[in-house]
């Protein structure tokens, strides 16, 4: 007998919620603390940031974005064949065989190379088509760009090209990761330096970017060049210790409590040698495991989760369908409560932040969920756009941006 899609989501014991009017307003919280006129580019890569790149994308579209960054060519096709029209720069880099594909999906190439700009000349040719290609400089970040003493030759041919049309030049710094001000500092003073030098030869960039969610959280004020690259605010992420007001997480994780039983001391907490229970003691199991979020399994002493209001510890290294928590403090607990293991619960949250440096990793880090896990989608705009893209919604109520706060609607994939 077939189970219908209200039945299978009863099934599901553990889920991602995703907030997409908190995406939304996220959106208008980046756009409030940059000065006037600078555009934001969406950086939705890595599915972005695991929160789903189809009904994301929708969102931020409807929300009015400047244009895209992903990673990969795929990606790209992936935003196209949505039916966004937007600008989607890939930042590659690209083998010359996936030129074509790009072209023919007017999505923007990322030269990082002489031999790139050979490849997109020749193809712009074949296809006798127009092709925006950004350039990208290393100035001093993992060997990510164009070496700068080469710069000036591309540009001049790119300038003989007349099919390549030349977009943006943008460089990636490291200084507002490590919120090290006297490295962003130098960083500025480096693309200074390579702009000036650009402009003494002739050309003047269309437009310039080298500012990521990290730069924009600690100096809005300093952001030159007309446009900015932004995942990790939009998602709510804090990759440093500051953040433009408004600023809210827009992913949650649950669980739910599979099992409640006395454990006996001496009892082996996981598969690892050295970790048993120490004394006899309440422990309920979560129906979560490293196979739905990776971050589970990089254990911590210092994690926990939220049950009925209460902080539980994680006892052991996780299992990869379920972990155990010590539920000694809370003994209402019973099978079928949910746990939240990223998100508020009454007068408490686990944060993204909080989860990363138990585990140490970045926060960027932490939305990276596997498929295994089901996303549901919580006040979506777009979700006439949505089914169009084979997304089924169970309740799309939302008229527009007046219905943001009182909306129900959960798009479900």
């Amino acid at each position: 007998m077939p189970v219908d899609k209200a039945q299978d989501w009863d099934l599901q014991h553990a889920h991602a919620l995703i907030h997409l009017d908190r995406l939304r307003g996220n959106l208008a919280a980046v756009r409030a603390a940059l000065r006037p006129g600078i555009r934001v580019f969406a950086v939705v890569k890595a599915d972005a940031y695991g929160l789903g790149l189809p009904q994301v994308a929708l969102e931020l579209s409807e929300a009015g974005i400047d244009g895209f960054v992903v990673s990969t060519t795929s990606e790209g096709l992936a935003l196209r064949r949505l039916g966004l029209t937007q600008e989607v720069l890939v930042l590659g880099p690209v083998l010359e065989e996936e030129v074509a594909t790009l072209m023919a999906y007017q999505l923007s190439i990322t030269l990082v190379s002489m031999d790139q700009l050979e490849w997109a000349e020749r193809e712009a040719a074949r296809q006798g088509a127009r092709a925006r290609v950004h350039i990208r400089v290393d100035l001093g970040l993992g060997g990510q760009g164009l070496d700068p003493q080469l710069l000036l030759a591309l540009l001049g041919r790119l300038r003989s090209h007349p099919r390549l049309e030349w977009a943006s030049l943008f460089v990636q710094q490291a200084g507002g990761y490590r919120a090290d001000a006297v490295l962003m500092q130098q960083e500025r003073a480096r693309l200074e330096a390579l702009l000036h030098s650009v402009r003494q030869a002739g050309f003047e960039p269309p437009l310039v970017h080298s500012q990521s969610s990290p730069g924009v959280s600690l100096a809005p004020e300093a952001v030159a060049g007309g446009a900015v690259r932004i995942g990790a605010l939009l998602y709510g992420l804090r990759m440093v210790d500051r953040a433009p007001p408004g600023i809210r997480p827009v992913m949650e994780i649950h669980a739910r409590v599979l099992d409640v039983r006395m454990l006996e001391a001496g009892s082996a907490l996981s598969y690892e040698a050295g970790c048993h229970n120490l004394s006899r003691r309440r422990v309920a199991s979560l129906s979560i495991g490293f196979a739905m979020a990776g971050f589970l399994a990089m254990g911590s002493a210092d994690a926990w989760v939220l049950v009925r209001g209460v902080r539980l510890p994680l006892l052991g290294r996780s299992f990869m369908n379920n972990l155990l928590v010590d539920a000694s403090e809370l003994p209402t607990i019973e099978r079928g409560d949910e746990a939240v293991l990223l998100g508020q619960q009454g007068a408490l949250e686990i944060t993204a932040e909080a989860i990363a440096a138990a585990a140490d990793i970045r926060p960027s880090a932490v939305p990276l969920l596997c498929s295994s896990l089901p996303r549901r989608y919580h006040g979506a705009w777009a979700c006439a756009a949505a089914s169009s893209a084979d997304m089924a919604s169970e309740s799309c109520s939302n008229s527009g941006p007046d219905s943001y706060s009182s909306s129900k609607s959960i798009v479900e994939i």
